[in-house]
């Protein structure tokens, strides 16, 4: 208790504090006194427990000149608005201010200001308004300088504290670097509105103060009439910097020096709105950016980093006694890597329980990680390379940054990286990369949002590309046995294999599917055939084993399955059409590459036996189209009188469909498309052609 009676002088003592409570579900609440007494704390407006109080904070009263922030009259924001909007037209916002101040301080501490006033045009702009803003209590303090809404009759309205809200992660997240986020909305926007918010990061505790980065994008899904972006460092640092994505744009850049300080300022005028596209490339890897640090080269980042690894990777008796029971009995060393790949996907749970640097990055020892049975990406990496070290295998943590998000540049050194796996290395030199975060990834695959990325391996000093697999590790290969009696019954069999993320997904599925339910979940998907079709048997194959490959198996009866247009049959492939429905190229043409997590591969073979009563009229002519980034065929053939073999191949090689592609990449699969919508045309014996 004796905190508190300190603070409560405080306020006593010095009246031009105000007091800012944060409870324990996340409310702020704001008062001019504070007073402890028997448990509870006594407001101006309300009295709480002591219990429901998180953290207390004092905040000068009236007008504190905040370094980095520029402060904006309502009326010089009306003049950019008008200004902008005779630049910009038919938006549904366009950001006025985008600003940026980061400095770099002798000590290594930095501060960091962000100032964003934007105008609402469209009722569906109302969504600047909403804000979600992430920072991390163990290393940096948050404030809101100034958040307000501007309306168009020039009234101003504050956000009120009380609004606020902070947000825990959520449990289950991979990946490391995980912070609180301040949620709130700024009051009474509409359309017509100015929406004006300013906030502050003071860093006092950064992952290391000797690394320094600065990162600044100009512009993005909304148009920007003016962006700035200042770093301030020591007048003495080193600090390299590189403009990225900027030979269409304007932007300038100018760096003096001033009281000791190093000042660099980077800005830029009316930044169009980039468009959205599904599956485009990241933002980060398409807008005009500047990027930045204090790191001549990789070195000390590779130091710092293998230096918390080395000291996590220990081999202990415990340690080497596991790892040699569980490859008891291998025959090779991809035997030795797949057992100890299992064993720590399936008994280590992945529970995310850190945050900081000195946790988040470096992980727990691997013998804890052990000894607590659940860890994080980190301490799971650490983990399986520890083990594998243990029986004379050579394997390293690495931090990639999953490619759902930007490209690592790799001419300025930085922090890198939203995640941890595994690179193993062979006597020969060659490597591999695996993933035992997740449950159910059969060896050699691994999780799909590690392909195409770099990996920072720093017990190796070096950066390495993770290649994207072959269509072969990302596959699903459909097999049908159909036979169809005289009235137009369909009897079929269906056999599935997969192979990499869409098998992994399928086991983790099924895995928490009840046993009681799983008839249900396979009656419902069969009634996609037709509504009246009925699965008449199942087996789901190596379900719960991560060794062996996963299959479907069923057996269904779809009564009249053949459609009839006057004298003749029409048959058409039983799901087929949802399996290639392609509706990511549903745009006729596009600014950005088609972006995929990885590569992929489909193929098909229907058996169609129809009954001897019925002729074979027609079968849809052969389809073909290849390119380096792609093949697709398909292909029906009459093996006898009464027997028709079809079958097809889909593949798309690597990550990217770029531009130039597009048009040819469309048109293979809407000819596709159309090939495996066309039906069988069949009669029945003794009609007129």
């Amino acid at each position: 208790m004796r905190w508190f009676n300190i603070l409560i002088l405080l306020s006593l003592a010095y009246p031009l504090w105000a007091v800012e409570i944060e409870t324990q579900n996340a409310k702020r609440i704001i008062s001019n006194r504070i007073e402890y007494k028997k448990g509870k704390f006594k407001l101006d407006t309300c009295t709480l427990n002591k219990d429901d109080v998180k953290r207390i904070m004092f905040t000068k009263k009236g007008e504190i000149k905040i370094e980095g922030y520029r402060k904006t009259s309502p009326e010089y924001l009306i003049s950019l608005k008008d200004s902008a909007l005779s630049v910009f037209k038919n938006e549904k916002t366009i950001t006025l201010l985008d600003e940026g101040y980061i400095r770099l301080k002798n000590d290594g501490t930095r501060v960091f200001v962000y100032h964003f006033a934007g105008v609402i045009l469209k009722p569906e702009g109302k969504e600047i308004a909403k804000l979600q803003l992430g920072y991390s209590p163990e290393s940096e303090h948050f404030k809101i300088i100034l958040a307000r809404t501007i309306k168009k009759s020039k009234e101003v309205i504050n956000l009120a504290p009380n609004e606020v809200k902070i947000i825990k992660p959520t449990e289950g997240l991979e990946f490391f670097d995980k912070g609180y986020t301040v949620s709130f909305t700024l009051p009474q926007a509409e359309v017509g509105d100015i929406v004006e918010y300013a906030v502050m990061y003071d860093i006092y505790s950064p992952w290391n103060k000797n690394i320094f980065t600065a990162s600044w994008n100009f512009g993005g899904f909304d148009p920007v009439y003016y962006s700035h972006y200042r770093i301030v460092l020591p007048d003495t640092s080193f600090f390299k910097k590189l403009l990225i994505h900027t030979d269409t744009f304007d932007i300038t850049v100018k760096e003096n020096r001033e009281n000791g300080k190093r000042i660099i300022d980077a800005e830029a005028h009316n930044i169009p709105a980039f468009l959205k596209e599904p599956l485009m490339p990241a933002m980060l890897d398409i807008v005009p950016k500047l990027v930045g640090s204090n790191q001549k080269d990789w070195s000390y980042i590779f130091h710092w980093y293998s230096d918390f690894q080395k000291k996590r990777m220990t081999v202990t008796d415990t340690i080497k006694n596991l790892a040699e029971s569980i490859t008891k009995n291998t025959q090779s060393i991809d035997d030795k890597i797949a057992r100890i790949y299992y064993w720590v996907q399936q008994n280590i749970r992945y529970i995310s329980i850190k945050g900081a640097a000195a946790s988040g990055v470096s992980g727990h020892p691997a013998w804890e990680t052990l000894k607590n049975g659940y860890g994080d990406c980190t301490d799971k990496s650490i983990l399986f390379s520890t083990l594998l070290k243990a029986v004379g295998i050579e394997a390293y943590p690495v931090y990639i940054r999953t490619n759902d998000g930007p490209m690592l540049v790799k001419e300025i050194p930085s922090y890198y990286g939203n995640h941890a796996i595994t690179q193993v290395f062979y006597p020969d030199g060659s490597y591999r990369f695996l993933d035992a975060t997740g449950r159910w990834s059969r060896y050699p695959y691994f999780w799909s949002a590690d392909h195409g990325v770099w990996a920072i391996c720093a017990q190796k000093d070096s950066i390495y590309f993770i290649e994207v697999p072959p269509p072969e590790d990302f596959a699903r290969i459909y097999t049908y046995d159909i036979n169809i009696n005289p009235t137009g019954d369909m009897k079929l069999k269906f056999y599935s294999s997969y192979t990499g993320d869409y098998e992994a997904s399928l086991k983790y599925y099924w895995n928490y599917v009840r046993e009681d339910e799983r008839k249900l979940r396979l009656m419902s998907m069969v009634a996609q055939i037709k509504p009246d079709a009925v699965l008449d048997s199942f087996k789901l194959i190596n379900t719960s084993d991560i060794s062996k490959p996963f299959h479907i198996l069923y057996y269904a009866t779809v009564p009249s399955y053949m459609g009839k247009e006057g004298k003749f049959y029409l048959f058409n492939l039983p799901e087929i059409k949802g399996r290639f429905d392609f509706d990511y190229i549903s745009l006729s043409k596009r600014t950005y590459p088609l972006r995929f997590s990885t590569s992929e591969m489909i193929t098909d073979t229907y058996r169609i036996h129809i009954p001897s009563n019925f002729n074979i009229l027609a079968l849809p002519k052969e389809y073909y189209d290849s390119a380096s980034l792609w093949i697709v065929r398909g292909k029906y053939q009459k093996e006898d009188d009464n027997t028709i073999i079809y079958t097809d191949t889909y593949k798309r090689f690597g990550r990217y469909i770029p531009t130039k592609d597009y048009k040819d990449f469309r048109n293979a699969l809407l000819g596709f498309k159309n090939f495996v919508s066309a039906p069988i045309v069949l009669e029945k014996k003794g009609g007129k052609k």
